[in-house]
């Protein structure tokens, strides 16, 4: 899974994610797949993901549990203070589509007030 900051600006509706299958990877890395690996777009349903969070300044990591998902989103302040928050989500099985709930968003507290940094 490779994840852009901000996946809208791939793909159409709310963006994409892009993926490489485990076969794909370890096919190359062997040498039985020459020349370069081509991810597959993965279109991602976020409705009102960027509006959700007010100052959005895009997802930051990505980590998975079975089929779900967990991200964490980096919002700042014009007086630049910053904030993480959590979202959870589910990826289809056949990798069709990954769905993010942006209701189920947690805020991740700073523990320590730096510039363009999250926890």
């Amino acid at each position: 899974m490779l994840l852009p900051q901000y996946p809208s600006r791939f793909g159409s509706g709310d963006g994409a994610f892009f993926v490489l299958s485990k076969a794909e990877i370890e096919a190359f890395l062997d040498g039985s797949q020459p020349g370069p690996l081509i991810p597959r777009p993965l279109p991602v349903d976020a409705p009102g993901l960027t509006a959700h969070f007010s100052g959005y300044q895009g997802l930051e990591a990505i980590a998975f549990d079975g089929e779900r998902v967990y991200l964490t989103v980096e919002t700042g302040t014009l007086s630049g203070g910053m904030t993480g928050w959590i979202v959870t989500g589910e990826i289809a099985p056949d990798l069709s589509v990954l769905r993010i709930d942006v209701a189920s968003a947690q805020a991740i507290l700073p523990q320590a007030q730096i510039g363009n940094l999250t926890d």
